[in-house]
């Protein structure tokens, strides 16, 4: 596994396990007194599954980059970051006018900017899901137990064996016919936690083009998680 950056981590575990970062860093969690001799053989017989996985990492778009001057996307429209002075006291930074998203500032760092932009989407994400769940739930006969909002690496949103309902900060960022989808799909599940064939009749229920908005938010979604990934 010659020009592989490999990290070994020993542990007190019983099995050896293989990990690959999106920065390409191969991380090896052995149990402790693990030769280096069964972690180099393990790890060559994994080289193919890794060389896959090093492709695809190399394949994926960069992270999108938050900053003022720069662009981001809500609900389907691209907004303009702009900076204006506030009394560090107020509590709210951040609003939309005529196209901008303008963020209380007189000496942000990038940390903090990324910060502000995650307390902007989660807030409107949980604003927008509780209006659409209102919208729809009665439509299909039951609503959540409750509705959390999560910085999720891959998924959309996610439904509990509890009846409770977490989505992702960044839908958001989708069109709102999109968030519809995520919104429909997920209390659909609070019936049919599977994706049953009577599942995805309860969908097309509401949503006779379900379909064509699933495809949609797979095409269109890929980009929207570039934003706040770490680089």
């Amino acid at each position: 596994m010659e020009g592989f950056r490999i990290e070994i981590e020993y542990r007190n575990r019983k099995t050896l396990g293989i990990k690959l970062e999106e920065s390409g860093r191969i991380r090896v969690l052995a149990p402790k007194g693990t030769s280096f001799s069964v972690i180099k053989e393990a790890l060559g017989a994994k080289e193919k599954w890794i060389l896959n996985k090093l492709r695809e990492i190399e394949g994926q778009e960069k992270p999108s980059p938050i900053e003022f001057g720069g662009t981001v996307p809500f609900l389907g429209t691209d907004l303009a970051i702009r900076p204006f002075d506030h009394d560090k006291d107020r509590i709210n930074k951040t609003r939309i006018s005529k196209g901008e998203l303008l963020i209380g500032s007189r000496d942000w760092s990038r940390d903090k900017l990324k910060d502000a932009m995650v307390d902007f989407y989660r807030a409107n994400t949980r604003g927008i899901a509780i209006e659409r769940i209102d919208l729809y739930w009665r439509s299909i006969g039951i609503k959540p137990e409750g509705i959390t909002v999560r910085d999720q690496k891959t998924r959309w949103a996610s439904c509990s064996s509890r009846g409770n309902l977490s989505f992702n900060l960044r839908c958001s960022m989708l069109p709102m016919e999109l968030f519809d989808y995520i919104v429909i799909h997920e209390l659909c599940h609070l019936i049919h936690m599977d994706h049953s064939m009577e599942f995805w009749k309860r969908v097309e229920a509401i949503l006779p083009d379900y379909n064509d908005r699933k495809k949609r938010l797979k095409n269109e979604g890929a980009s929207i998680f570039r934003y706040f990934r770490k680089e």
